[in-house]
């Protein structure tokens, strides 16, 4: 046997003596142990209550109209901001998307690998009851609804079924319980990839980690900056690293924008193992929401370049990204240049003239040729 640990404090409430003994700490404890959210072994445990070493009587036989009791008053946990999340499964690390992207009545919602797009996008409200609402980032008009001990999308009713407990455990993740099949919890079943209620027991595939989904991401200051270093060129700084002589692969001069795409997202695929410079890059579009802790994004464009030669010319060209920083702005940087924070800009607004004069030749490099593409958007994440 331990010894209890000494919680709680009395403190008297009246001239009789009578007194008022705090134990909302211990409750707490009581509560996640046998919840299985203490991170300790789990014990069926109750309380003792004693008193110059005896074990005092909740109904006393003397003062039968004195008998201690339990008063405990519960609110719904409100911890996790209203707000546009991907919800990953803390078991299986993939994410809660409604199947096939489509936004229709009794679509089923199941576990799938991060892609980013509006059918990962859950945005989180709630009501004055504390209780939330998950809308769908493929359709406002409809919920998270609980169908059986199936999980869907229906259009918003606010009925019952479309709302749901979220609760923090102790080591940061969530449970997702609905009001309407208390106290059950989504989950991951171990022989499916469709989510699906079950009785909550704090199994790890019944834990959720809510990430914040934003068009901005934070990992990359506004001051941003490398040092002036001439063989760091602009796709090494729009991936946010310190790579000498990084050059996007298999890119041969005078290749289209689109192909240029795709060499970086071979290149920086997420399926690589290990991740190259533990980065991996996704395309998106302009406005599109990216891992907010995790993720920046970066941009492309191309050039054509005319290049004079003996008995005539020829078509040559090359590429530039910018990299956008955590206050909105972008910046970019030319190899034999330090880098230069461009503000908040529209990389879809007209032509890139970004040039400058090459210290090596005292020439404008390229100066007359703008980058004239259209303006390709890719979320990099940092691992």
């Amino acid at each position: 046997m331990e010894p209890a640990p000494t919680y709680c404090n009395t403190v008297t409430v009246n001239s009789s003596g009578w007194s008022y003994l705090d134990i909302t700490i211990p409750m707490k404890a009581w509560v996640k142990n046998m919840l299985g959210e203490s991170g300790e072994r789990k014990y069926d445990r109750g309380f003792l209550l004693q008193a110059f070493g005896k074990r005092v009587d909740f109904a006393s036989s003397c003062h039968p109209n004195y008998k201690p009791y339990f008063y405990v008053t519960y609110y719904e946990d409100v911890s996790l901001p209203n707000g546009t999340y991907f919800i990953r499964n803390a078991s299986s690390n993939n994410y809660l998307d409604v199947c096939g992207g489509t936004a229709t009545n009794y679509t089923n919602v199941w576990e799938y690998s991060f892609n980013g797009t509006p059918a990962q996008q859950w945005i989180v409200t709630r009501d004055s009851n504390g209780y939330c609402q998950l809308i769908p980032g493929v359709s406002s008009s409809f919920r998270l609804y609980l169908n059986g001990p199936s999980a869907q999308i229906l259009t918003n009713s606010n009925a019952n079924a479309q709302k749901w407990r979220i609760i923090q455990n102790y080591d940061g993740t969530y449970r997702i319980m609905p009001i309407s099949s208390t106290p059950n919890a989504l989950q991951k079943p171990s022989n499916s990839t469709y989510i699906q209620s079950a009785a909550y027991t704090a199994a790890k595939q019944q834990k959720w980690v809510f990430e914040d989904a934003r068009t901005i991401g934070q990992s990359v200051p506004n001051t941003y900056s490398v040092t002036k270093n001439e063989n760091i060129h602009c796709y090494a700084f729009g991936l946010k690293l310190y790579v000498e002589y990084l050059d996007v692969e298999n890119y041969v001069k005078g290749d289209s924008v689109e192909t240029t795409a795709n060499y970086i997202l071979s290149q920086f695929s997420a399926s690589k193992n290990p991740k190259l410079y533990d980065r991996s890059v996704r395309r998106i579009g302009k406005h599109d929401m990216i891992l907010y802790q995790h993720e920046f994004k970066m941009v492309l464009k191309t050039r054509p370049h005319v290049k004079n030669i003996f008995g005539g010319t020829k078509i040559e060209g090359d590429y530039h990204f910018l990299i956008q920083c955590n206050d909105g702005s972008w910046a970019h940087k030319l190899s034999w240049l330090n880098s230069l924070n461009l503000g908040n800009i529209n990389p879809d607004s007209g032509d890139w003239n970004y040039g400058g004069v090459n210290p090596r030749t005292g020439k404008m490099a390229y100066g007359s040729d703008p980058y004239t593409s259209e303006a390709i958007y890719f979320a990099v994440r940092m691992w």
